[in-house]
């Protein structure tokens, strides 16, 4: 018999377990307090144990459990049930350190600490692609809070990095708590956003030209998936285009495609050598590429849905049976090119009315005559699109002419 621990974060439903489940296999679910609410009854019912396990605490949207506490809830299950084998299985990047953790107390096969850290460290990571002659952005370590307090400290973080540059925690995700700094002012003025200023914390220089993501799926050390696509802006830059924010997949031909892919796996190469889908982000800049950051995991929501569709396998299973060793990963086959898009919204407004683009598929969480309030970070997502074809360009031509229009084409609205 075989026991996988299965650490989802909030992605328990996305698995479908009809085929993941396997008589031999015990599936013990271990999910944070603040995801419960995401885990459905019917999930749940296919589970042969679930643990909901308290917060330690949170950083952004990620929740933390105390590596003790779990330990000793899988531990005690494993020494119930004598397992011949055991995995652990984690899509989540909160709990990516926290499972490597498990896999070193186990003896299982899969991503340990010594690789797991460096994920989970934005510094780290740089400093270890550094020494592989891999392009990123200036960097340095920061204390926050004194640099707030003086300003002669901040000059010469600026004075390295540039008039602009980025602050950010080196251990968050999904972009809590990365700000965009041009005066000791605005660095003040972020200072009271920052939900705890005692996280270690990395100045970086602000980087231009086209962003990309590439995500890459890697089985015995040779890559089964990859794919590329072209962000329509960044983060930072989302409210001036339009409130959207999405990408679209590049064609298989396209030059920079693969001079993309080779750079992405040459980075991959230099700080794991473990099983696993990796989301890499980097910007493209008169044909140099400079990455931003690499996530051990998969790509967010709408993109792994994306590629779900595309290709007509659902790739959270995947990662499934990546982590839990399985004999055999065949290479997939891809039978759409496809897009997503977020619809966000920036200040507090009355939807008059959704609007209907072609023959898209949008889906909203706002309904027509509501007043909708953006969250305490200044923003809302409202709706979303993903759309599949096995024409490249008319997916290419459908994206860029839903993000011109921008949120005025989707939304008649009034602010409030």
């Amino acid at each position: 018999m075989t026991v996988v621990f299965l650490l989802p974060g909030k992605s328990l439903n996305h698995y479908d377990f009809d085929q993941i489940r396997h008589p031999n296999v015990r599936l013990v679910g271990i999910v944070n307090e603040g995801h419960k609410a995401s885990v459905s009854e019917k999930s749940a019912s296919c589970l042969d144990a679930l643990f909901i396990v308290p917060d330690e605490k949170k950083i952004g949207p990620l929740y933390y459990a105390s590596f003790q506490h779990v330990m000793s809830l899988a531990s005690a299950y494993v020494s119930e049930c004598s397992p011949e084998k055991v995995y652990v299985v984690c899509p989540d990047e909160g709990d990516i350190l926290l499972s490597a953790m498990l896999r070193e107390h186990f003896s299982s096969p899969g991503m340990k600490s010594d690789e797991a850290i460096i994920f989970r460290d934005k510094a780290r990571m740089k400093d270890q692609l550094n020494k592989s002659c891999i392009l990123v952005p200036k960097y340095i370590e920061i204390e926050l809070s004194d640099m707030m307090n003086n300003k002669n400290y901040f000059l010469e973080v600026q004075k390295l990095l540039g008039e602009t540059f980025i602050i950010k925690p080196r251990s968050a995700a999904a972009g809590f708590g990365v700000f965009r700094i041009n005066s000791h002012q605005r660095l003040k003025k972020v200072f009271n956003k920052i939900v705890d200023s005692t996280l270690a914390y990395e100045a970086e220089e602000l980087l231009h030209g086209d962003m990309y993501h590439c995500d890459i799926g890697i089985f015995n050390k040779k890559v089964f998936f990859f794919e590329v696509a072209s962000y329509n802006t960044n983060n930072f830059d989302a409210e001036s285009k339009n409130n959207l924010i999405g990408s679209f997949c590049l064609d298989s031909g396209c030059l920079i495609r693969g001079k993309i892919f080779d750079f992405c796996y040459k980075a991959l190469s230099a700080i794991t050598q473990s099983n696993g889908f990796f989301h890499c982000e980097f910007f493209v800049k008169e044909g140099s590429i400079t990455l931003l950051e690499i996530g051990a995991r998969l790509p967010g929501g709408l993109i792994t849905q994306m590629y779900s569709q595309m290709y007509k396998t659902n790739f959270f299973n995947l990662d499934f049976m990546l982590q839990s060793n399985s004999d055999k990963i065949d290479k997939l086959n891809r039978f759409d090119y496809g897009f997503w898009i977020l619809i966000i919204l920036y200040n507090n407004s009355k939807i008059l009315k959704l609007r209907d683009f072609q023959d898209l598929n949008f889906h909203w969480s706002v309904r027509e005559n509501e007043i909708v309030f953006v969250n305490d970070d200044g923003y809302r997502f409202i709706g979303s699109c993903i759309f599949n074809n096995p024409d490249q360009k008319l997916v290419e031509n459908n994206f860029k002419e839903i993000i011109t229009k921008g949120i005025d084409g989707l939304i008649q609205m009034k602010s409030v």
